[in-house]
């Protein structure tokens, strides 16, 4: 009897997902050459968790890797970042959002053979884009990111590079909207 007098608990007003993508980069040298490339192609993978506090506001933390995908220079980065996260109407089939975030790039140049740059360092990054998410079920779905900026500082030389990257993959949502 006590059970059934028992109040029913109390659901997290929070929602969230995480979402698995394939990235494309297009990395812009801007006033630097690596072996005469003033750019390089990127292919990697990211994982985003995201978490709403309000049904439009939330929180986003990005972790990507990604890697050239010519063999000569060989770079690889690792970023993590974060930062707030827009959703315009989570209750559409098709969900725009808009995200900002600032963190640390871990890039490490391969193939160098003594030019001016590091071997590894870690430098700011800032980026933002606009994103979907599509719901093919309340738990499921795809998201496509596909205008996103990233910028990162160099620290050898104090410049800014101006990057374009792209998503697509699957999110999984914690809980329907």
């Amino acid at each position: 009897m006590a059970a059934a007098q028992a109040a029913p608990q109390a659901q997290s007003k929070y929602t969230g997902s995480i979402s698995y993508t394939g990235i494309y980069t297009y990395q812009n040298f801007n006033h630097d050459s690596i072996y005469g490339a003033t750019s390089q192609n990127l292919a990697g993978w990211g994982i985003t968790p995201e978490i709403n506090f309000t049904r439009h506001f939330g929180f986003q933390g990005d972790f990507v890797t990604s890697y050239s995908t010519d063999s000569i220079p060989s770079l690889t980065q690792f970023t993590v970042a974060a930062g707030p996260r827009y959703t315009m109407n989570p209750y559409w089939k098709g969900t725009p959002f808009f995200f900002g975030e600032a963190g640390e790039t871990r890039i490490s140049y391969g193939n160098f053979g003594g030019n001016h740059h590091p071997a590894v360092d870690w430098e700011p990054t800032a980026s933002a884009g606009i994103g979907f998410d599509v719901n093919l079920t309340p738990r499921f779905g795809l998201q496509f990111v596909p205008a996103e900026w990233m910028g990162q500082r160099l620290d050898y030389n104090g410049e800014w590079q101006n990057n374009f990257m792209a998503r697509f993959g699957f999110v999984f949502n914690f809980r329907r909207p």
